[in-house]
């Protein structure tokens, strides 16, 4: 019936659930799935339904065990080996992680009512067709040699993360994959820091925003955020934002067909981390304080950040990005008077996690946020075929770590397809060797894990 009590009777004192029956008749993915996560109870689904889990985030189809016919002696059997086998003590905690995963991408998901999560898609969706109006007239002007309104035509706006003595990186990206951009309604801008002391004042590309920020690691989180507030500030009508670091080579192609097809309703898209530990020996450069980034007291993970999106590649809607400036603007009134650097030092380190506690501070406070990690094998963490993790493949988006010749050798084989739209090339000629750290639990043994739902490729368009 649908009730809070009925679904307690029915999961609660249960370790795992099997879903059977007929349920194409039901919205996807299934109710009664979402109620198994959430009382933390494993469930099974039978395969056909499995094999479609990562269409609602990319970890669920890990979070559950698919079955093919069932036989209720055999059930009893499997997970009771399952779950009183110590052999199989990887394997459970592995299922945990992900069911605990899920609960928390559920929830901030649907932490609103469905009326007020209508409200909201409401509100964006009508300021996104106004937007996409004053863009036209923009464009409008522009074409007829109004100078000034290029900003305004902007859909999307490419941050880039770099430095002052980044030139060779800035251009070969200027020289290769960003070319692309001048067919669409796109802008791209790279951010930088302060000049500092030792440093001779240095003209700066046109391209390129000069923040009043110290050119700094430590302050990266506040760089970051300054960068947010410019865009928010000086691109009005942008309906997505994407944030890159500068050693990145991309496919723009098939990134702004995926923000197209979506809903720009407080959207959230790139490649998640969702279970780093925060660093706390200050001689780390990834330090946090107690002050900056306060514990969390996770039951079974212990001190860990919220889910946050790697820099390498992110993207996120219009509206979304208005909430995260707004949270910075008053970040910064509560703080007035802090220099850059003493602000950094207020701030959680590095700016991926802190823009991801920013996130999870607006699900506290009651909103609900769609994040978006289905397309975690479009992204190579290193410019490397053989990988056991994120590797390169054909149908990469998105390669991290790359040298300018990398990212001229890339765009090379690239720049045929990417401007008639045909199939991608092989990348791997242009791979190089890295060396890997293994991954370990926290009590020192490697973390178990299917490999190669972490290395497929994914199906053709």
């Amino acid at each position: 019936d649908g009730t809070e009590a009925t679904r307690r009777e029915a999961f609660a004192e249960y370790q795992v659930t099997l879903l059977c029956g007929d349920l194409s008749g039901q919205p996807f993915p299934p109710p009664a799935l979402v109620h198994a996560l959430s009382f933390a109870t494993h469930p099974m689904v039978h395969r056909d339904m499995h094999a479609n889990l990562s269409r609602v985030f990319f970890n669920l189809p890990d979070a559950a065990q698919a079955y093919r016919t069932v036989n209720v002696e055999l059930f009893k059997n499997l997970t009771g080996d399952l779950l009183g086998n110590p052999a199989k003590h990887n394997q459970v905690n592995y299922l945990q992680t992900f069911m605990f995963l899920s609960q928390l991408l559920f929830f901030y998901k649907y932490s609103e009512s469905p009326i007020r999560r209508a409200d909201a898609a409401a509100c964006a969706l009508c300021e996104g067709r106004e937007r996409a109006r004053r863009r036209a007239i923009a464009a409008s002007a522009a074409a007829s040699g109004v100078s000034g309104v290029e900003n305004a035509a902007a859909a999307f706006l490419f941050c880039s993360m770099s430095r002052r003595g980044a030139f060779a990186l800035r251009q070969s990206v200027r020289e290769t994959w960003a070319q692309l951009l001048s067919t669409r309604p796109a802008a791209l801008r790279f951010f930088v820091g302060e000049a500092t002391a030792d440093q001779q004042e240095m003209a700066l590309e046109e391209d390129v925003v000069a923040l009043d920020v110290p050119e700094s690691y430590r302050a990266v989180n506040v760089k970051a955020f300054s960068m947010l507030e410019w865009a928010f500030d000086n691109f009005p009508f942008i309906q997505w934002l994407l944030r890159h670091d500068d050693d990145v080579y991309l496919r723009p192609g098939p990134v702004l067909a995926q923000l197209e097809a979506r809903a720009p309703v407080r959207y959230f898209w790139g490649s998640f981390d969702h279970g780093s530990t925060p660093v706390r020996d200050p001689q780390h450069p990834h330090y946090n304080s107690y002050d900056q980034c306060p514990e969390n007291k996770h039951p079974v993970w212990g001190d860990i950040f919220p889910p946050y999106a790697r820099g390498h590649l992110w993207a996120m809607s219009a509206d979304l990005l208005g909430e995260v400036v707004r949270q910075w603007k008053r970040e910064l009134e509560g703080l007035r008077g802090l220099s850059a650097a003493g602000l950094a030092a207020q701030l959680p380190h590095p700016d991926d996690p802190a823009l991801g506690i920013v996130i999870s501070n607006l699900v506290t406070q009651g909103m609900s946020i769609n994040i978006d990690d289905r397309d975690f094998n479009s992204f190579s963490l290193n410019p490397s075929c053989n990988s056991t993790f994120s590797n390169l493949h054909s149908r990469t988006w998105v390669v991290h770590h790359v040298t300018p010749d990398i990212m001229r050798c890339m765009w090379s084989l690239d720049e045929e397809a990417a401007r008639s739209f045909s199939k991608f090339p092989d990348l791997c000629p242009c791979s190089t060797e890295v060396p890997e750290e293994e991954d370990l639990m926290y009590d020192g043994d490697p973390f178990w894990y299917p490999k190669d739902r972490f290395n497929t490729q994914p199906d053709a368009d």
